[in-house]
């Protein structure tokens, strides 16, 4: 029983976590982020860490492969309780949640080095006016432009 409420506790953290990654998407960092936070998220991501190893061996040690736990999850057992159901629901929406943030996030990243690439290929004004000094003025010097 121990186990299913560290485990319940770890997704509500992962939710309240994911929930201010949404609220704050798009804005500018700066100094928002306080130790707290960043306590916070080290000693969660150790958590994860931790949790998912033990699941590893556990499931080597049982013999479980990623395959049959995947059938599991799609189709759950009707022997789980109703607690369990919804438990296993909730881990199911906070991993599209967080699938679907790191997909923005990447596709942002992308974009935001595409731009950066763009603006470094510019022509300066110095080059500009080194690449007209190689071409001939129409009509010589003393004409007059219209």
């Amino acid at each position: 029983m121990a186990e299913k409420d560290y485990l319940e506790k770890m997704l509500q953290q992962l939710a309240e976590l994911l929930r201010m990654i949404q609220d704050n998407q798009g804005k500018p960092l700066g100094d928002k982020v306080t130790p707290q936070i960043k306590i916070r998220i080290a000693a969660l991501k150790e958590f994860v860490a931790k949790f998912s190893e033990l699941n590893h061996k556990a499931f080597e040690s049982g013999g479980l492969k990623e395959e049959d736990l995947e059938k599991l999850i799609k189709v759950p057992s009707p022997s789980l309780s109703e607690k369990e159901k919804k438990l296993l629901d909730f881990s199911k929406k906070l991993r599209e949640e967080a699938e679907s943030i790191q997909r923005d996030l990447a596709t942002h990243k992308e974009a935001k080095e595409s731009i950066y690439d763009k603006n470094k290929t510019q022509k300066t004004k110095k080059d500009i006016s080194e690449r007209k000094k190689k071409f001939k003025r129409l009509g010589g010097d003393t004409w007059l432009p219209l």
